[in-house]
């Protein structure tokens, strides 16, 4: 399993939609294209979210599934499937607490703009608070989320550009070989 531990203030709340937690529709005020980079990155790596934002302390896991769903994160139900414990400390403290009473992860991400990250810094992308999560971000989550199964990540628009394709690179080491042949030939002569 694939986890990506997410945070708010900073990744999915902009200073934008900073301190108003709802509109006045009742819908949250996370700002939904940061959201659906979190949604997308989730779908495109088969990732589940785990919230490590302080914002789980005053909010049911209900609620904070709630807010993602009305802001784009469709999938939310299903994809978020818990918080970190409550403890004081750093919060990478809580998140190595969360993945000791799951064995079954295989790999996971920590997206969050603060770096108390203690124990799981080398799994950390750390968001500018001013810009929330970017296409940089998201880049370099999905490469962490990648890294046991060395996922080929084809096509994928989280990543913002097209990678290589088994079929280019025969094509083009076929090329190559084509033309180093045509040099051999030209230099003999």
């Amino acid at each position: 399993m694939r986890v990506i531990f997410l945070d708010f203030d900073g990744v999915v709340n902009t200073p934008a939609t900073w301190g108003r937690h709802v509109i006045g529709d009742g819908r949250s005020a996370l700002d939904p294209d940061k959201v659906g980079m979190v949604a997308c990155l989730c779908e495109r790596m088969d990732a589940y979210v785990v919230i490590s934002s302080a914002w789980r302390h005053d909010r049911t896991l209900t609620m904070l599934r709630d807010m993602l769903t009305a802001r784009g994160f469709v999938n939310a139900w299903a994809k978020v499937i818990g918080v970190t414990p409550n403890r004081t400390g750093e919060r990478g403290d809580e998140i190595v607490a969360w993945l000791q009473e799951h064995p079954d992860v295989d790999e996971f991400v920590v997206l969050d703009d603060n770096d108390d990250m203690r124990g799981v810094h080398d799994r950390f992308v750390k968001t500018d608070w001013h810009v929330g999560i970017s296409r940089a971000d998201v880049d370099a989550a999905a490469v962490h989320l990648a890294r046991s199964r060395r996922i080929a990540i084809r096509n994928c628009a989280i990543i913002g550009r097209q990678t290589t394709t088994p079929q280019k690179r025969t094509a083009r080491h076929d090329k190559r070989e084509s033309l180093k042949k045509v040099r051999q030939v030209r230099t003999r002569q």
